[in-house]
């Protein structure tokens, strides 16, 4: 890496202290980590300029479930453009290189919305739900080197970390069994807030009231009854990565939900692997088989190793994706979301025409 390689300066303890935020299931406050980390107020603060200085973004993992929303991953077998798809409810959009193909994401409220925008959609190969989905909490530990400030990968210690967490199973089944247990009220305003916080959750409530123009005592307020309680974790939204990297989906087909939820754990610990799915078929011809969907960016030397390596227990299909064709939606909390009736709008209800041009 470059001499401006931004986490040339990320220490050991840095990546401790990235950890622990990683581990928890909220937004942590300064006071909270002085005294859970037995710390100085300005010793906690360093941590957070070196994480920031390092190029590290935080997001939040929301419960979409208890929000209302489920999810759906849809593949087809040629390229698609953004006028040939239902934009409602999209969240992920990405042509692939080779083989050639789309790749598409949905929140959707109901089976009614998603059968009706499935229906749309031309050329399908793969139609899936989503049933859990991890997304990047790297090992720092494992996958660098604090001495040279660089990157280090090897399939094996990702393998040996997938047998060390499929060995975990009562935690593999909680992590499958605590999705959307409750509705959780919310309104427009709700939205608005958890929307700021998936692009940086870090950032204090007083500038999230600046930005969506409401005082900081009613975003407060609606954080603590309404927000808090949809967020289930932090994860990395944003890290520096080589610039010789390739970007790639893969599907890893499994019959075992507990290897396929160890399997995701293990590759989003990497720095390379933003965000790993656990999704079931829709397409009866599958059977009883799971999917991993891995979506990541990796030299072609790792990826080249991880394939391999995975290979060897599991079926895997690569697909290379075109990193300047894709686009990625927040979830959809403002077309698809009526604060009048306070509830998901059904795209059926508008024309058809409608779909699209959103």
């Amino acid at each position: 890496m470059s001499r401006e390689n931004p986490l040339s300066q990320f220490s050991f303890k840095d990546a401790e202290f990235l950890a622990y935020l990683l581990s928890l299931k909220h937004i942590p406050t300064i006071n909270e980590l002085t005294k859970e980390l037995d710390s100085e107020i300005a010793i906690i603060f360093r941590r957070f300029k070196a994480i920031k200085n390092a190029g590290i973004k935080l997001g939040v993992v929301i419960d979409y479930e208890s929000l209302g929303l489920y999810r759906a991953v849809i593949m087809t077998d040629t390229p698609l453009g953004r006028d040939e798809i239902p934009r409602y409810y999209l969240r992920f959009y990405t042509i692939s290189i080779a083989p050639p193909g789309t790749l598409l994401a949905y929140f959707y409220p109901n089976r009614e919305v998603f059968e009706d925008i499935v229906t749309k959609i031309p050329n399908r190969i793969h139609e899936f739900e989503v049933l859990k989905s991890y997304y990047r909490r790297p090992r720092f530990d494992l996958y660098f080197d604090f001495r040279e400030g660089e990157y280090v990968f090897n399939a094996e210690v990702l393998l040996s970390r997938f047998q060390k967490l499929r060995s975990d199973v009562d935690a593999l089944k909680y992590d499958l069994t605590f999705i959307g247990r409750r509705r959780i009220k919310k309104d427009s305003l709700d939205l608005k807030i958890i929307k700021e916080l998936e692009k940086d959750a870090l950032q204090p409530l007083t500038k999230v009231a600046r930005k969506i123009g409401v005082s900081y005592a009613k975003v407060r307020k609606h954080y603590k009854m309404h927000v808090e309680p949809l967020i289930v974790g932090l994860y990395v939204l944003k890290l520096p990565l080589p610039s010789d990297v390739i970007y790639v989906s893969t599907l890893i087909w499994t019959r075992r939900v507990l290897d396929a939820l160890a399997l995701s754990k293990a590759l989003t610990e990497t720095p390379f692997v933003a965000g790993a799915h656990v999704l079931r078929p829709i397409n009866k011809e599958y059977g009883d088989y799971l999917a991993v969907l891995m979506l990541g960016r990796f030299r072609y030397e790792w990826f080249d190793e991880l394939i391999t390596v995975l290979s060897s227990y599991f079926v895997v299909s690569s697909f290379l994706l075109s990193w300047r064709a894709k686009s990625i939606y927040t979830t959809p909390y403002k077309h698809e979301y009526s604060k009048y009736t306070a509830s998901w709008i059904t795209p059926r209800l508008k024309r058809d025409e409608e779909l699209f041009t959103r």
